[in-house]
């Protein structure tokens, strides 16, 4: 699934969903709330693209987390936006 193309509904949805997840989430957590695999999430990493993500353990150990703010950002700005979506930016809190 290409994130870039999500309609406003699923956004919308996955903003509202998210909101009611941890402060962090894995990378787990975060691929079902996307609606994606894991292994996308490691593609995005890789590739420095996706959610902004945490490397808590000392010495850049392998565990990843997201956090609920950074994700929510990064869906925001790649929202694309068209002119009957204009509803949505009522709906959706900054």
């Amino acid at each position: 699934m290409n994130l870039s193309v999500l309609k406003q509904l699923k956004l919308e949805a996955t903003l509202q969903q998210l909101g009611e997840m941890p402060l962090f989430m894995t990378t787990e957590e975060l691929a079902v709330v996307l609606r994606t695999k894991r292994k996308t999430l490691e593609d995005w990493r890789s590739k420095k693209k996706g959610p902004a993500y945490h490397r808590p353990d000392a010495k850049g150990g392998a565990r990843v987390l997201y956090s609920r703010h950074d994700v929510s950002k990064w869906l925001k700005a790649i929202r694309i936006s068209t002119e009957e979506s204009a509803w949505a930016d009522s709906i959706i809190e900054d």
